[in-house]
């Protein structure tokens, strides 16, 4: 009916969205061979609005965390952002697993920094236990490596005696950010 904001968005709203910007679609949404007009029109939505095409250009997707395990799909806690508006919502992604957006439906751009994250990469780090996984952080701003370095430091402590999951904190975060 009209361009929504982040706010706005229904949950599934919010999956399609992230899945078509993250280019996983896997083939049931818009791709070469398969337009938005028929998306619509197999989902029953109507006519694809015409502001449609100038509000999806609005959103970027960050990655700001991923944890690749060989047992499932590498899991990101993401940004979705609309820059227009100045609103950024919080999430957990994974390849054809439903969007978890984390805390309010949106924040403010301006409002977002380590403190505010902080609580939900813990709780991505905490839930999916990253002693024995690959994990890199994509944006070193909004996850200190100091913040960091202290829940490793605190994971290590509850490590079964002679388990060597992480070898060195400072080994672990070179890995984590790249240098």
């Amino acid at each position: 009916e009209k361009p929504k904001t982040l706010n706005e968005l229904a949950e599934d709203e919010l999956q399609n969205l992230v899945t078509y910007l993250a280019g996983d679609w896997a083939g049931s949404g818009p791709n070469p061979g398969y337009s938005w007009r028929e998306f619509f029109s197999d989902a029953d939505l109507g006519e694809v609005p015409l502001w449609f095409d100038a509000w999806l250009l609005n959103f970027e997707l960050e990655y700001i965390s991923t944890i690749k395990d060989e047992r499932v799909h590498p899991i990101s806690l993401c940004l979705l952002k609309d820059a227009p508006r100045g609103e950024v919502a919080i999430f957990i992604y994974a390849s054809s697993e439903p969007v978890e957006r984390l805390g309010e439906s949106s924040y403010a751009m301006g409002s977002l920094s380590p403190d505010l994250l902080w609580p939900f990469v813990e709780k991505f780090l905490d839930r999916n236990g990253i002693n024995e996984m690959d994990f890199h952080i994509f944006n070193s701003e909004l996850i200190p490596k100091g913040k960091l370095c202290a829940f490793l430091e605190n994971e290590q402590l509850h490590l079964e005696p002679g388990n060597k999951a992480i070898s060195s904190v400072n080994d672990r975060l070179k890995e984590i950010y790249g240098n």
